[in-house]
């Protein structure tokens, strides 16, 4: 009888213990929200609306970054409207995850064309691109260039808890 008891004993604790580093698990690692391109839209809209920005679509998509928007879900685009300035912010959903390096050096190969294009023509843009962010998260890959760099990238990550 003993021994029944000592089994009876070891299953509580076995589930008990694995709750607790279930419950862990969900604490430490967290669990990554999937947040929809709108949600993101309506946070960094603000940045883009400014009088040196525009919305960019696909054919603008196509011509700056070389990616067809049909190889993505979809995308969020302002550029400068003018020539003279760098400011640029690019969110793109991924449409599977393979695609996620090729999609990310064509969004960095957009930048460092902008960095040659502004390194000795105009310093101060310069600057903007240097601190440029490049970052991927969940099945986005996200690019800003601004002088609210910090903010932006803020914004963008709170759509994700």
């Amino acid at each position: 009888m003993k021994k029944i008891g000592l089994n009876k004993y070891f299953y509580i604790f076995f589930s008990i213990t694995l709750c607790i580093l279930l419950l862990l698990k969900n604490i430490i690692v967290g669990e990554i929200k999937d947040p929809s391109i709108k949600d993101i839209e309506s946070s960094i809209r603000p940045y883009g609306d400014s009088e040196i920005m525009e919305e960019g679509d696909a054919k603008d998509l196509k011509k700056l970054y070389g990616i067809n928007s049909k190889d993505i879900e979809d995308f969020i685009l302002y550029m400068p409207e003018s020539n003279m300035k760098a400011s640029e912010i690019i969110v793109i959903r991924l449409k599977t995850k393979e695609s996620k390096d090729i999609i990310k050096e064509k969004v960095e190969k957009r930048a460092d064309n902008q960095g040659n294009s502004f390194e000795n023509y105009v310093p101060e843009e310069y600057d903007l691109i240097k601190n440029k962010v490049v970052e991927e998260k969940g099945n986005y890959i996200f690019m800003v260039i601004h002088k609210d760099s910090d903010k932006i990238k803020e914004d963008f990550n709170e759509n994700f808890k």
